[in-house]
């Protein structure tokens, strides 16, 4: 299994449809979307500030915003179902598939309640929890392929490194504009 996150930074932008249309044409590899939080997460931010929220709530509103995001995109191509439960991904066999976090994240997730937590840790636990061989981050900055192994804290969470500890699988970074990339990639086994 793949776990491929896409950040919320891609909304808007001329590459978000690119990548849907062609994770929504997989066969015979097992994706999973972690949507991002994007402009629904900023929302949170300014909320936060306004309301005085705690942190724990403004976190838990963050997953909202990731849920909100990921129905965003099966409204792109609603072939790209929503899972929100392990057994249901765990259990599909094919194709690519949109996961719907809140549940899982509120219920069973023990990351910190924070912003230092935020859907690069998240798709790291479902990784984990899937026991997935890849996991794959769509960056709308700009990606260096060094930063694989140092993390730069402007291109992922602070608890990305912490929430890496335990992962089996490799790790990927792609521009939001190497859609093709990743593709190839997939056609010709590369991610292996």
């Amino acid at each position: 299994m793949i776990v491929l996150k896409i950040g919320g930074s891609l909304h808007g932008s001329e590459y978000l449809s690119q990548w849907i249309d062609q994770l929504a044409a997989v066969k015979h590899q097992k994706i999973i979307i972690v949507p991002g939080g994007g402009p629904f997460a900023n929302h949170v931010r300014k909320i936060e500030q306004e309301a005085h929220l705690s942190l724990e709530r403004s976190h838990d509103m963050a997953v909202m915003a990731m849920q909100q995001f990921g129905k965003l995109l099966h409204e792109m191509n609603t072939s790209l179902s929503l899972l929100n439960n392990l057994y249901d991904i765990n259990s599909y066999e094919d194709g690519c598939k949109i996961w719907d976090p809140y549940e899982m994240v509120i219920k069973n997730c023990p990351y910190p309640k924070n912003w230092q937590t935020t859907s690069d840790s998240l798709a790291a636990w479902l990784a984990m929890q899937t026991e997935a061989s890849h996991l794959c981050l769509i960056k709308s900055g700009k990606v260096n392929r060094s930063t694989i192994k140092n993390l730069q804290s402007d291109l992922v969470d602070n608890y990305l490194p912490t929430a890496l500890n335990n992962f089996q699988g490799k790790l990927h970074f792609y521009h939001a504009s190497e859609a093709s990339i990743f593709d190839q990639h997939l056609l010709n086994d590369q991610l292996n």
